[in-house]
């Protein structure tokens, strides 16, 4: 935090970094913790700023869906949410207490909900919140699957849950819980199940690698990704390609991963399937 500059600056990543850690229940501020925050807190200092930069905006409205006027591909927005869409959110908030926040599960459902919908053009009613569930699959609070099962986490699982980047920790729990359902390794998570999960992920990470990428990276955001864990390197790394395309970015920058980052986190929806892998 010391190297933010102090005054305003200083107070708004402090600010941010303690939302950030309430969001994912973290006990303690680590510097993984940290990172994620301050993930939010750069965010909002370039959407002050984006009156002043028409590329900052047209790349933001490409984020989330909306091409401009001389875009060939260009859509209608989409008509938003409809009567039955709404009735059908606090449903899940209502559903998802089982397993979330109440607070946390309607912003993961609001956000995917929206991002998607943006990509699409089609109203947020009850039936695309339903496809929008079976499509993001267990674990979000949009999927019927995440109520059907239950699991016990050991604390040397937990504690290796920690290890990974404070940003995708809830996809992780996610995968590894989905995977011993599939695979019957029972309702008890370990690292040895963990391990089973983090096997299918590195192959397709060194898949992905060997491939080398396909932008150009700065050096900042290159240092980045050789901080991730090797075994999801190679899905994050074309991810994050394929969202800084749809910025119409031809190289990745910091700002394009605190970008992309930050959409994970609100909307649980890491590759929205489009990015040639399964995570």
């Amino acid at each position: 935090m010391e190297r933010v500059p102090a005054g305003f600056m200083r107070m708004l990543a402090r600010t941010k970094v303690e939302e950030f850690a309430r969001k994912i229940h973290a006990e303690t501020i680590t510097r993984e913790v940290v990172e994620g925050g301050l993930v939010d807190a750069r965010l909002m200092m370039d959407q002050a700023l984006k009156a002043h930069s028409p590329d900052a905006v047209e790349a933001a409205m490409r984020a989330h869906g909306h091409a401009n006027g001389n875009d060939s591909q260009s859509r209608e927005a989409s008509p938003g949410w409809t009567e039955d869409g709404v009735r059908r959110l606090n449903e899940v908030e209502i559903r998802a207490q089982e397993k979330f926040e109440p607070a946390r599960a309607r912003e993961l459902a609001e956000h995917a909900a929206e991002s998607r919908a943006a990509r699409t053009s089609e109203a947020i009613n009850a039936a695309f919140l339903e496809r929008l569930g079976i499509k993001i699959g267990y674990g979000h609070p949009l999927s019927p699957k995440t109520f059907e099962h239950r699991f016990t986490w050991t604390p040397e699982a937990e504690a290796r849950l920690e290890k990974l980047p404070s940003y995708c920790r809830e996809l992780s729990r996610w995968r590894v819980e989905w995977t011993a359902a599939t695979k019957g390794l029972g309702p008890v998570i370990t690292p040895e199940v963990m391990e089973v999960k983090f096997e299918m992920w590195d192959e397709v990470s060194q898949a992905i690698q060997r491939k080398g990428p396909k932008l150009a990276w700065d050096s900042d955001a290159a240092n980045r990704l050789q901080n991730m864990p090797d075994f999801v390197k190679g899905q994050v790394m074309e991810a994050v390609e394929g969202h800084a395309r749809e910025l119409g970015q031809e190289r990745v920058t910091s700002r394009v991963m605190d970008t992309v980052i930050q959409k994970w986190i609100e909307t649980g929806d890491f590759h929205e399937g489009r990015y040639g892998f399964r995570a």
